[in-house]
C-alpha cells in the first residue's frame, strides 16, 4: 500500500468520525436548546404563581380585615342584642300596665334576631372564604414548588448537557 493510500483511508475515516460527532454536538445542541426553553418556560410559571400567590395574600388579608370587621359589629350586635334582651324583660314586668309595649318590644326582639342570623350567616361565609383562600394558596404554593423543582431539573439537565457538550468538543479537538 502506498503512503498516499494510507493517508487518503485516514482522511476518509477521521471524515466519518468527525460527521457522527458533528451529528451528536447538533443533537446535543437542539437538547440543550430545548432545555433552556422549557427552563424559561418553567420561570415564567414561577414567576405566574408568584404573583398569584401575592394576589391571593393580598385577598386573604382583605378577608382577615373584614372578619375582624365583622366580629366587631357581631359583638356589637350581642352586646346591643344583651341590652334589647334586659329592656324586653324590663317591658314584660311592665306587661300588665301597658299591653301596646309588649307588642312592640316583640318585634324589636325578633329584628335583632333576624339581624343576628343574617349576622352569623354572613359570619360562616366568611369563613368558608378565607378556608377556600387558604386552600387556593395551599394549592399555588405547591405548584410554585413543583415548578421551582422542575427548574432546577431543567438546569441540572443543561448543566449535564453543556458538560456533555464539552466533552464531546474536547475529543473531537484531540482528535484531531
Amino acid at each position: 500500500m502506498f503512503p498516499w493510500q494510507a493517508l487518503t483511508e485516514w482522511s476518509h475515516y477521521k471524515s466519518i468520525f468527525l460527521h457522527r460527532q458533528y451529528a451528536a454536538w447538533e443533537r446535543v445542541t437542539a437538547e440543550a436548546s430545548s432545555l433552556r426553553a422549557l427552563e424559561a418556560e418553567a420561570r415564567r410559571c414561577a414567576k405566574e404563581a408568584e404573583k398569584k400567590l401575592s394576589d391571593l395574600s393580598e385577598r386573604l388579608r382583605r378577608g382577615n380585615e373584614e372578619t375582624v370587621r365583622v366580629k366587631e359589629e357581631l359583638d356589637d350586635l350581642r352586646r346591643h342584642d344583651a341590652e334589647s334582651h334586659r329592656q324586653v324583660l324590663d317591658l314584660r314586668g311592665e306587661l300588665e300596665k301597658e299591653k301596646g309595649l309588649t307588642l312592640a318590644a316583640k318585634e324589636a326582639a325578633s329584628a335583632l334576631d333576624v339581624k343576628a342570623i343574617q349576622d352569623a350567616a354572613a359570619t360562616e361565609w366568611l369563613r368558608q372564604e378565607r378556608d377556600d383562600s387558604r386552600r387556593t394558596e395551599s394549592c399555588l404554593r405547591s405548584e410554585r414548588d413543583s415548578s421551582h423543582k422542575d427548574l432546577a431539573g431543567a438546569r441540572h439537565q443543561v448543566n449535564s448537557m453543556e458538560g456533555e457538550l464539552a466533552q464531546s468538543q474536547s475529543c473531537c479537538t484531540a482528535s484531531l
